[in-house]
């Protein structure tokens, strides 16, 4: 009995599953974002960003609201970056 206790319910596995099927794709498109600081500081090539960020370039071709939506998120990172140096 107490070894029931001890093992993660069904529920907490399908929870805790879902959790990371939302937020693993929404960091990788979030992470876009400090990326353009590492190539402005030299740390990433822009080959690389484009290798890394494929699939979201790809989608900004198919859609103008991803597009649109990617750009204003990297321009923010961006100005961000401009600012902090001064």
């Amino acid at each position: 009995m107490d070894e029931d206790r001890s093992r993660p319910s069904i529920t907490s596995r399908i929870l805790v599953m879902g959790a990371l099927l939302v937020l693993v794709p929404l960091l990788y498109i979030l992470s876009c974002g400090p990326a353009v600081i590492l190539i402005n500081r030299g740390y990433l090539s822009e080959e690389g960003f484009r290798i890394v960020y494929y699939p979201l370039d790809l989608a900004a071709r198919s859609s103008h609201g991803v597009r649109d939506s990617l750009e204003w998120y990297t321009r923010l990172w961006a100005l961000r970056e401009r600012n902090f140096a001064r």
